[in-house]
């Protein structure tokens, strides 16, 4: 998936926990849609650096805080299927 046009909750929510797998060197299988980006030990810079690929992915600028103000993948994912 290289860009979503108009992005479904369950790609985005899938992204998401790839994306979150991947920064932490961990197995996709491991990441709980319903766990807080902040449990998993994601720190500011992550989260800024998450946020941006995520705006790439979109096309479209993303707040570094979006993950503070959304801090699920769950939470995350509906906001922006709702959104874009």
């Amino acid at each position: 998936m290289t860009d979503l046009k108009s992005p479904a909750r369950d790609d985005l929510k899938n992204w998401l926990v790839r994306a979150v797998a991947e920064k932490l060197d961990l197995p996709p299988e491991q990441i709980q849609t319903d766990t807080p980006f902040d449990e998993y030990g994601l720190d500011s810079a992550a989260a800024v650096s998450l946020s941006g690929k995520l705006g790439e992915l979109l096309n479209q600028d993303l707040p570094g805080t979006l993950l503070y103000e959304y801090p699920t993948i769950n939470e995350l994912s509906d906001h922006l299927a709702r959104t874009n």
